[in-house]
């Protein structure tokens, strides 16, 4: 683009929605053109939405890896052209950071869990004291940064920084014609607080093995010593 040198600026149309451009300038005299700058300025076009929280991918008990999905919805990303974003990662949801984590160039993020920042708690500096939440709580809020700047802070995900729970190990504690009681030894849950149990059945006839039943966990029947699980299924009627 030729800007009259009159002009300190330059508005730029056309350009297509949420994808990352990079810029430089060089000036012009009669005696010919100023040295090449390289690139000089890297930003993505498009308002700063509001993007939904995190989701979890996965955990092992030190690393966190959650991934911003959403983006994927606004449009297809390139792993050159992905936006870069801000996340704000905190040990306590009562107090957030001020300046966030800035990450380029990934919509996967692995955050260590024994590094998480708790802002509820200052150093002489006024810096928040690092802790170790291996497992244990995270908490994560994202936004997107575009050529507008930054965009609105996404609603906190809360994550928990361990594995998933160990398989429990099932047996027939007793049946009749109505029903069928089964027991499980409580697994192991890596401290992760329970949120419920999936039962799934399979008839036996081919087809798909199907959700028979789920229980939340304030639900959750025990045996009179609290160590094993006891839950009644009904026959299903085809």
């Amino acid at each position: 683009l030729d800007v009259p040198g009159s002009e300190t600026f330059v508005n730029i149309t056309n350009l297509l929605p949420f994808s990352t451009y990079v810029f430089k300038v060089q000036a012009m005299t009669e005696s010919g053109m100023s040295l090449d700058p390289y690139w000089q300025s890297n930003m993505t076009t498009g308002s700063a939405i509001l993007l939904d929280p995190p989701s979890y991918l996965s955990s092992d008990g030190s690393t966190l890896r959650f991934t911003l999905a959403n983006l994927t919805g606004v449009r297809d990303w390139p792993d050159d052209e992905v936006p870069s974003y801000n996340l704000y990662i905190t040990a306590d949801d009562r107090e957030w950071p001020t300046e966030p984590t800035f990450v380029t160039s990934s919509l996967v993020f692995d955050h260590d869990c024994t590094q998480t920042p708790d802002h509820t708690q200052l150093d002489g500096n006024g810096d928040a004291i690092i802790v170790d939440q291996s497992y244990n709580f995270v908490y994560v809020k994202v936004s997107l940064s575009t050529a507008t700047g930054p965009g609105f802070l996404s609603n906190a995900s809360t994550f928990f920084c361990s594995p998933p729970p160990s398989q429990p190990v099932l047996e027939v504690y007793s049946s009749d014609p109505d029903q069928i009681t089964l027991k499980w030894p409580n697994p192991d849950l890596f401290n992760a607080p329970l949120v419920g149990y999936n039962v799934f059945l399979d008839d036996g006839l081919g087809g798909d093995i199907n959700l028979n039943k789920y229980v939340a966990a304030d639900d959750v029947a025990y045996d009179e010593t609290n160590a094993s699980v006891m839950m009644s299924i009904s026959p299903v009627i085809t």
